[in-house]
């Protein structure tokens, strides 16, 4: 399985493995819980959305047709 690029694509992988916890050949790998993954990549994605320009909030001028 290929290895995921992103937090979301980890979540996911994660959910589908079910498993928390796993070893083999004296190399153990502790997944985090579910819900502190989500909630990681819902801090990452709101710091970024943060550092954004423009506050989502688009100001245009607005001329009649005709008026010039």
């Amino acid at each position: 399985m290929a290895e995921p690029e992103t937090i979301a694509e980890s979540i996911e992988q994660n959910a589908k493995d079910g498993v928390s916890s796993t070893s083999a050949d004296g190399v153990s790998v502790t997944y985090h819980d579910i819900e502190k993954q989500i909630k990681a990549d819902q801090y990452v994605k709101g710091q970024t959305a943060k550092s954004k320009n423009g506050l989502g909030l688009f100001f245009s001028k607005i001329i009649p047709p005709g008026g010039g």
